[in-house]
């Protein structure tokens, strides 16, 4: 075999092998992020002392749970909990809570918005109820 022929072949195997590694790369980010998700069974807390807790995410994203409010200055308070429903695709998660579990009636609904990130989901909310409309913002932290 002549040295060029041998030169070649060593430049398509690398070639070759960069193409592999690239896929492989490739394919590693997309696990990443599908694995950013939020996690199904899941208890979050907030900076408020407040608790998500996630029962279920069906495979179009849809999830449902329950949320024990315990931010100091807000009504609907402690247990039972009040239910909520969201829907997450990747990273990108909204929730709502309608104020009123039979036991306690606020006529408001919360609306959060935010994109999970490790054990993080940082958040903005709405709150809307008899007294108008307020704006916030909440951490949660996987438990």
């Amino acid at each position: 075999m002549s040295r060029s022929y041998i030169q070649r072949t060593g430049a398509r195997r690398s070639h070759v092998y960069g193409a592999i590694l690239g896929l492989l790369a490739l394919l590693a980010a997309n696990a990443t992020a599908f694995a950013q998700s939020l996690p199904p069974w899941s208890v979050w807390q907030n900076q408020r002392g407040s608790f998500m807790k996630i029962f279920g995410i069906d495979p179009q994203g849809n999830f449902t749970g329950l949320y024990i409010n315990n931010a100091p200055g807000f009504a609907c308070q402690g247990l039972p909990g009040f239910a909520l429903t969201g829907h997450t695709k990747g990273a990108a998660v909204a929730f709502r809570v309608a104020w009123n579990n039979g036991i306690q009636n606020c006529n408001s609904t919360t609306v959060w918005t935010g994109r999970f990130s490790g054990a993080k989901l940082p958040t903005t909310w709405v709150l809307f109820g008899p007294n108008g409309t307020q704006r916030g913002a909440d951490i949660f932290t996987q438990q």
